[in-house]
């Protein structure tokens, strides 16, 4: 009984440790995947997005044109203590525009990853994307 439950629970680590894979995945801007952590903190922000649709809502109220859409690469460096030590925004296919760009960029300065309590910096990279109706 005891041996089963130790088997049990090394199968369930090794099926946790695989990364997934993803074959829709932008080449160009691969989500990191590598170590759990980073996984983590790649969750964590994704889940934090609301603030980063609240900018692409302030950028398409002063735009004629409110059918858009915009493919993004974020770029984050996150230090131990879960702070962001570095952000950056870039545009998949075209250039994206510079308020909205640095919007982006500063809800990234803003985000607190602390609650993860990391064992190391983690640097992430993942794609986003916006459109609207």
């Amino acid at each position: 009984m005891l041996k089963n439950n130790y088997l049990f629970i090394l199968l369930l680590l090794v099926s946790c440790s695989q990364a997934p894979v993803n074959k829709k995945q932008n080449s160009i801007c691969p989500e990191t995947n590598q170590e759990i952590e980073n996984r983590h903190v790649v969750m964590s922000a994704k889940s934090k997005s609301g603030s980063l649709a609240r900018c692409f809502k302030n950028y398409l109220k002063f735009e004629e044109n409110k059918k858009q859409s915009f493919k993004v690469c974020n770029v984050i460096n996150v230090a131990k203590n879960g702070r962001v030590t570095y952000s950056k925004a870039f545009g998949l296919g075209k250039r994206l525009p510079k308020d909205f760009k640095m919007c982006l960029e500063q809800e990234y300065w803003m985000m607190n990853f602390s609650k993860l309590q990391l064992d190391k910096p983690a640097y992430i990279k993942f794609p986003l994307e916006f459109k609207s109706k």
